[in-house]
């Protein structure tokens, strides 16, 4: 847990970071506020977080944790990239495959999760719906006949990818409202790059349009990096701490308080592993034979037993020492 204290930590850092960013930054900087090394440093501190949740994942959300620093990884290597620290030509193609990278990544955390849940299921219909809301977006926003046809076609593509992100967390929240953040996140991650790929193919300008985009880009991605590493630890711990104080008399009892208290629409056979996970067992009798007498046992505990010969004829008494 000291891990993942940490590395909220380092979130609330990336976020003050931010801020003072823009206390300290260019005010005469139409674009961005915010230096180019504090938004550097920013990024930075959220990916050691990713890396710090996946060090401290446990076996059960090893994969989605990896995943989520995996996509980080990419994010920051992208911002990299599309600040031009990483000289490359065609830095805007090369950004967006950096990102694409990553938030592959974050769907198959986010797939991890639902899968987990047995809520596949339900993805179709947001999914569709945040596609269309994507190819809205792309085609409202970014879609600029000027440009070459590819970067079009590639812009199109880079925005249902996102698209797809933002719809398969929202299934997974509509599931488990516990991902609610991951939602907004996904969300955020796609009004932050909706706004920049505006700048870049529609000339779109808003003042300190760079800093709007930064914010909401770096929230999103914090939010989605502490949805997806956290797994169920905080559950796990309290559900423990219910268990020793007796609230559960069966395992049902305590799949129905995670339910209830987290508002989980798990599948039983992942309930019953998180379950398994807090050490919560049935509570069992000792072994009884039934064919025991409770007045001999009655009477072995206060200093005598009556044994019966092998001829089944009358008791005999005797004392013991």
């Amino acid at each position: 847990m000291k891990r993942h204290t940490f590395a909220y930590a380092l979130v609330a850092l990336a976020a003050l970071v931010m801020l003072a960013g823009l206390a300290v930054g260019n005010r005469g900087d139409v674009r961005n506020r915010i230096p180019l090394p504090l938004r550097m440093l920013s990024s930075l501190l959220v990916w050691l977080a990713a890396l710090l949740l996946w060090r401290g994942a446990t076996p059960a959300s090893r994969q989605p944790a990896t995943l989520a620093a995996a996509g980080m990884g990419c994010g920051f290597l992208g911002d990299l990239i599309m600040a031009r620290v990483v000289p490359l030509p065609h830095h805007v193609i090369f950004g967006m495959l950096a990102f694409g990278v990553g938030h592959g990544c974050y769907i198959g955390a986010t797939a991890h999760h639902l899968a987990r849940r047995d809520a596949l299921r339900t993805v179709p219909l947001p999914l569709l719906a945040s596609w269309i809301v994507g190819a809205a977006g792309w085609y409202g926003v970014a879609r600029n006949p000027a440009q070459p046809g590819v970067l079009n076609r590639a812009a199109l593509a880079y925005a249902l990818l996102l698209a797809s992100m933002s719809g398969m967390s929202a299934a997974l929240a509509a599931r488990d409202r516990q991902y609610l953040s991951l939602a907004i996140g996904g969300a955020l991650f796609f009004i932050s790059d909706l706004i920049l790929a505006g700048e870049l193919f529609r000339d779109l300008f808003l003042p300190h349009i760079g800093d709007a985009i930064w914010m909401t880009y770096l929230t999103g991605q914090g939010l989605i990096v502490a949805a997806l590493g956290t797994g169920r630890e905080a559950q796990v711990a309290e559900l423990k701490q219910k268990a020793a104080e007796g609230q559960f008399q069966r395992g049902q009892d305590a799949a129905a308080w995670v339910k209830a208290r987290y508002q989980a629409e798990d599948a039983w056979s992942g309930m019953y592993s998180l379950v398994q996970r807090a050490g919560v067992r049935k509570k069992v009798p000792r072994p009884f034979n039934p064919k025991a007498s409770v007045e001999a046992q009655d009477a072995w505990k206060k200093g005598a037993c009556h044994c019966v010969s092998g001829d089944r004829g009358a008791p005999r008494r005797r004392g013991l020492a």
